[in-house]
């Protein structure tokens, strides 16, 4: 008998069941990848020590190229770098708290967006996030991050809103070309206007972009 046999043959209990089982499977081994389970017994996580600035809802790549779109928390403490995610995105993650001395950060880009890679001191040991993130922490504990020199000044909104806007450029004009070109090149004979394939993605990525746009203008400064 196969195992979706055994699930569905007890009907809605038994799909609600299946779908349980397939989303531990899936975050388990997305946080295994992720190198999460390895950073939290090596890095447990210290609940007394205080949080000076928390980074919620933040994006990241963890590990062997696992997004973490949207869901990281991200809190400096005098301690060290505490690293965290709701329990619906992860349900065996807990948090881990990475001391300064353990952390190296190296500054790279990203298809248009400067990112900090922080290094943990272990072969899987590594999160990537946007460097306008890590600016900010280092803005709050700069006797303690693990950069050289002074912390970059802090964002303007006019600074934002041109990288946004850059962002939103360049991806809509790929979008657009993609929709229009691809289904002529594959021999569709009633492709998508041009109209609709620029509108399309505009808006859709534009709707995007605003969002990101009130979110990194909204993140505490400390």
């Amino acid at each position: 008998m196969l195992i979706t046999d055994i699930f569905f043959s007890n009907g809605g209990l038994g799909l609600l069941a299946f779908f349980v089982f397939v989303w531990l499977v899936v975050t388990s081994m997305l946080s295994l990848l992720s190198g999460w389970f390895l950073l939290m017994r090596r890095f447990p996580d210290h609940p007394t020590e205080k949080s000076l600035i928390t980074l919620k809802g933040q994006s990241g790549t963890m590990g062997i190229g696992v997004s973490m779109n949207r869901v990281l928390r991200i809190s400096a403490t005098p301690m060290g770098l505490r690293i965290g995610i709701p329990k619906m995105c992860g349900p065996f993650c807990r948090d881990f708290l990475v001391p300064w001395s353990a952390i190296h950060v190296s500054r790279k880009r990203s298809f248009l967006w400067p990112c900090a890679e922080l290094t943990f001191g272990l072969d899987n040991g590594r999160l990537k996030i946007d460097s306008h993130v890590a600016d900010r922490i280092w803005r709050v504990v700069p006797e303690n991050w693990p950069e050289n020199g002074s912390p970059p000044e802090p964002e303007t909104r006019v600074r934002i809103f041109v990288d946004i806007f850059r962002w939103w450029l360049v991806v809509t004009v790929l979008a657009s070309a993609f929709f229009f070109f691809v289904p002529r090149f594959m021999g569709a004979d009633d492709g998508p206007s041009p109209l609709v394939a620029i509108l399309f993605p505009a808006i859709v990525l534009g709707l995007g972009a605003i969002r990101t746009y009130f979110v990194r203008v909204n993140l505490p400064q400390k």
